[in-house]
């Protein structure tokens, strides 16, 4: 019989104010380098809105330091943070607990267009889809769970669903094929303009 290893993600549970440093080091790098893009673009020929600092020269320098200083943040937060593995449950599984989380609340425009309550799926599908840390007793995983704020239990909830319901790459589909057939198209080789 072949067997399918059910899908997994890791979610890192950042403690304390260690999510706001690592989240705003991490947004500072993006910032920067996102700058040093658009100003290299506007080297290149690409042209750049009024505003966006295309007439200055990239920092470089400056990404990489912001780059390093976010690496640094998450290397010296990893040891406090508490790693945990979600894992599908498989399609049965999963379709018992959305039934169950059915109806969708009255109002809510997320649930009306999932088709079911995400506040009461979330509350059977995180604890179903938390293979580490493993618990002894279901009342201290119960308790870990309760003690996050609601952005973390979202951030679970989210790779649970992700695990469960997340789009699979076809196994088939190369990148090099998927470039030809879109460049393919719109090539301006003579036998195609003729």
């Amino acid at each position: 019989m072949t067997e399918i290893k059910p899908t997994e993600l890791r979610v890192t549970l950042y403690q304390g104010d260690d999510m706001a440093k690592v989240q705003a080091a991490f947004e500072a790098a993006e910032a920067a380098e996102q700058a040093a893009l658009q100003i290299e673009m506007g080297r290149k020929g690409v042209s750049a809105r009024v505003g966006d600092g295309a007439e200055t020269k990239p920092d470089r320098a400056e990404v990489l330091r912001l780059s390093a200083e976010y690496d640094a943040l998450v290397e010296e937060a990893k040891p406090r943070a508490v790693s945990v593995l979600m894992r599908a449950v498989g399609r049965k599984k999963w379709r018992e607990m959305v039934r169950e989380a059915q109806p969708p609340r009255e109002g809510d425009k997320g649930d009306e267009a999932l088709g079911f309550d995400q506040e009461k799926l979330s509350d059977l599908l995180v604890p179903e889809c938390m293979a580490e840390p493993s618990f002894k007793l279901r009342a201290d995983q119960e308790a870990f769970l309760d003690s996050l704020s609601d952005a973390q239990f979202g951030h679970l909830y989210d790779a649970a669903y992700a695990v469960n319901r997340g789009s699979v790459p076809d196994p088939k589909a190369d990148m090099s094929s998927m470039l030809s057939r879109i460049y393919g198209e719109t090539s301006e080789s003579p036998e195609r303009l003729g």
